[in-house]
């Protein structure tokens, strides 16, 4: 018997699962061999022959009842149809049957994870690596739990782990990358990435992701290379097509863009983000009707909050102020609904009860960054150029950075970031004792993003908000020269902005006056823009901290 169970594993090993599975049976005729049943069983399961896998290891276990390798071989097969309940209750068997088994700790993780039970699949990744820590897979999956806990720095010593324990591991590679450049390390990814790819180089996820990464550090021609690339290796990869006509919409090919996005959908309908990304198109061309039909395909996002502000700019008030009533119910943190309900409430008279920030011009604070070395730095980086820019509508006679800056592994940016964050804290502290939703639910986890601006003479930003931020500013470090009574190139406050409709009511206005090395910093929600000046330049990095 143990030379056919032998045979039969041989075979199993080398995928002749047919032959196999007629030598099982064939000595089962003979004796009924629990070993033997419990390999049918797994030989079945290749074939998808579910229902007899199920069968046969069921009868390994009714031959011997203390069983841990049939109760986990049974948990992956219902594991494998997606019977998580099941598969959960045959795992913690196989754990009963024996406390070390670190495999069965690892599956019931996997189960536990795909029902959304992060945390207990966490406990029992951690089981496993305590009796194991040498186990590839645990450390892997553990790193993926806590990168989606935006626990990043642990789930980067879980990556670097998984490689020590497998040097030839692309998706160890390429998960670490993800998790560096969430963490705003975009330098350190690319470079993750590009050993990833060099273990691999027919991964097309890793050279979809080392292109969104490009993409976010500014680098436009790297970011579609390598994303054409992740193309041709997966044609049917709906994602790569949404994320290259990110770019192609970033450097203002509007038309590439959206043919781009409908190409995506048609290799997954089910992407309805993209649709989003089709209505945010039409939104800035303008196709207010047309926007709000994409908007309500895609249910993404806050796929509501922007049909409110199509049909406020369109002038439909009372399907707005409708619209505006649900938002009140959900917990107010929009930065959108916050300007829509305060120009609203000036412009149509009636009363602003949206908490997020009732008055977001008193929530305006510069201060002076004092370093002239650090402000001397980035100015030279500025102007060295060596950022793709992106397209910005609002912009007249000036650059924008493309990417976040924050990204670039750079130095004298990650300096900067560190001020800001400081700051930021000052900011806080001298507005903690208002109560509104801006200050209540101030951010405990920090993002940043940054990016530069570069205007020459006449140059201007028209009125904007920063609708994905929490709390904006912008540090100058290079200002045009004004007397004492002018108020040129000073940035400019108010309530007023993109285009809204204005039937009565004066929208007030604040003007900070502002010198290099100025931080000024306020509500994402505010609007805001630059006063046209006379003079070589205006240069300022804007930043945005995330919630």
């Amino acid at each position: 018997m143990q030379n056919e169970i032998k045979n039969i594993l041989n075979l199993f090993n080398q995928k002749q699962f047919q032959k196999a599975k007629a030598i099982a049976l064939n000595a089962l005729n003979k004796e009924n061999d629990p070993q033997i049943y419990l390999i049918l069983g797994m030989i079945q399961s290749e074939l998808n022959e579910i229902d007899d896998a199920i069968e046969s290891i069921r009868k390994s276990i009714k031959i011997k009842p203390i069983n841990p390798d049939a109760y986990n071989n049974l948990g992956t097969i219902f594991n494998k149809i997606k019977n998580y309940d099941d598969a959960i209750l045959n795992y913690k068997k196989a754990i009963e049957n024996k406390n070390n088994y670190f495999q069965a700790y690892f599956n019931l993780g996997n189960s536990l994870s795909a029902k959304g039970l992060k945390e207990e699949a966490k406990k029992n990744y951690l089981k496993s690596i305590e009796i194991n820590p040498e186990y590839y897979e645990a450390n892997l999956n553990l790193g993926i739990i806590y990168h989606d806990e935006y626990l990043y720095d642990k789930a980067i010593s879980c990556f670097k782990r998984a490689i020590q324990l497998r040097e030839n591991s692309s998706p160890a590679y390429n998960n670490l990358g993800n998790s560096l450049l969430a963490k705003g390390e975009g330098a350190n990814a690319i470079d993750t990435y590009l050993r990833g790819i060099e273990i691999d180089k027919n991964n097309f996820k890793i050279y979809s992701d080392l292109g969104n990464a490009y993409k976010l550090t500014g680098d436009h021609n790297n970011a579609i290379a390598s994303i054409e690339k992740s193309i041709k290796l997966n044609p049917n990869f709906s994602e790569n097509y949404s994320n290259l006509a990110n770019i192609f919409n970033d450097i203002g090919e509007i038309n590439k863009a959206i043919e781009l996005y409908k190409l995506a959908l048609k290799y997954n309908p089910k992407l309805t983000y993209i649709n989003y990304n089709i209505a945010m198109i039409f939104y800035k061309l303008n196709q207010l009707e047309t926007a709000i039909d994409y908007f309500k395909l895609s249910k993404f996002n806050d796929h509501e909050e922007r049909i409110l502000q199509c049909q406020y700019k369109l002038g439909l008030f009372e399907e707005f102020n409708k619209g505006l009533d649900k938002e009140l119910e959900k917990p107010n943190t929009s930065r959108l609904v916050a300007s829509l309900s305060a120009h609203a409430s000036i412009n149509l008279k009636q009363t602003n009860d949206y908490d997020f920030c009732k008055n977001p011009l008193d929530f305006i604070l510069k201060e002076e960054v004092n370093d002239s070395s650090l402000l001397e730095r980035l100015l030279r980086k500025v102007k060295e150029n060596k950022i793709n820019h992106r397209h910005q509508g609002l912009l007249n006679n000036g650059e924008q950075s493309s990417g976040n800056i924050f990204d670039l592994g750079d130095s004298d940016f990650t300096e900067l970031r560190d001020a800001i964050f400081r700051f930021s804290e000052i900011y806080f502290n001298l507005f903690k004792d208002n109560e509104c939703e801006f200050i209540r639910r101030w951010p405990k986890h920090k993002k940043i993003r940054g990016w530069y601006v570069n205007m020459k003479q006449n140059g201007f930003l028209k009125p904007h908000i920063h609708e994905g931020g929490w709390l904006s500013g912008s540090l100058y470090l290079s200002v045009p020269k004004k007397n004492k009574n002018q108020t040129q190139g000073n940035i400019e406050f108010g309530l007023h902005g993109y285009d809204y409709p204005i039937k009565k009511g004066k929208f007030e206005k604040k003007i900070i006056n502002i010198l290099k090395g100025d931080i000024v910093m306020f509500p994402s929600s505010l609007f805001h823009n630059t006063i046209p000046f006379k003079g070589e330049e205006r240069i300022c990095i804007a930043f945005d901290i995330n919630p």
